[in-house]
């Protein structure tokens, strides 16, 4: 047996217990006695639900509008789906959509992908953080509108 575990094996813990104890204030309880009220019922707090994956799929073009924008690399979706709300999500563009139904899901991120291809395109280079040029340089290098 080593020195320390000898010495953890000799000692008395309940001295040790008596002598932290010794450092607590009289008038600390602990919180277990705290109860915590909103308005006239107790705070009840639900445990987060667990999304649940769909499917991941590649978006080769995307129609908004009437307009339709064929894309040079296909943009990875992530499709899943959390009590009634469906979501489609892009990690790379940072954009998710969100609907009722997959396809509204899908069609909101197609939305709000081509609102930050027309926001970024219309910003001048030298006034974007470097994060801002490198969406708004894939953004320009991989959308061709028909």
């Amino acid at each position: 047996m080593t020195m320390v575990a000898r010495a953890i094996a000799t000692t008395d813990f309940s001295d040790v217990w008596e002598e932290r104890r010794s450092y607590v204030p009289e008038n600390f309880s602990s919180g277990k006695e705290i109860k915590i009220r909103t308005a006239e019922s107790d705070l009840v707090v639900d445990e987060p639900s667990v999304p649940t994956s769909i499917a991941n799929l590649p978006l080769f073009a995307i129609n908004v509008s009437g307009s339709t924008y064929r894309l040079v690399r296909p943009i990875s979706v992530k499709l899943y789906r959390d009590e009634e709300w469906f979501f489609a999500e892009n990690k790379a563009l940072n954009l998710t959509g969100t609907g009722t139904s997959w396809l509204e899901a899908i069609n909101d991120l197609q939305e709000h992908i081509i609102h930050f291809w027309n926001y970024y395109s219309e910003i001048p280079d030298e006034s974007l953080t470097p994060d801002a040029l490198e969406l708004k340089r894939f953004y320009s290098s991989n959308f061709i509108q028909r």
